[in-house]
């Protein structure tokens, strides 16, 4: 859980200045230190979701509304509500991905790993 904190507090500082898929870079410490494959999974996902939906009601409430309206309705999503289901689903995708991954890195090379 305390991973989980530290990783969304890391994206929060540094996802507006990198590409959006980095999410994935971030999930993958999350994946690496998971116990077991439900934790990864769902760990993955909020660690995608729940940074990139704060900073989109953050943008939305500070003079965004305008390009969010315009950029859901192209999706044939009206409003906030359809913006805010397409960035939770995009970033927790990224995000499960990502830590998925790392999961599966460690399982299938936990022998050649090296312990301290």
């Amino acid at each position: 859980m305390m991973m989980i904190i530290a990783v969304c507090f890391l994206s929060f500082l540094i996802l507006p200045q990198l590409p959006w898929w980095f999410i994935s870079v971030l999930s993958t410490i999350i994946g690496y230190n998971s116990k077991g494959l439900f934790q990864s999974i769902i760990a993955g996902f909020v660690c995608g979701a729940l940074p990139w939906v704060s900073i989109l009601v953050y943008n939305y409430y500070n003079g965004a509304e305008l390009l969010i309206d315009r950029v859901s309705g192209i999706i044939s999503m009206d409003g906030l509500l359809g913006a805010f289901i397409a960035t939770m689903l995009i970033g927790g995708i990224t995000g499960l991905l990502g830590s998925l991954s790392a999961f599966t890195f460690k399982l299938a090379f936990k022998d050649q790993l090296i312990k301290e």
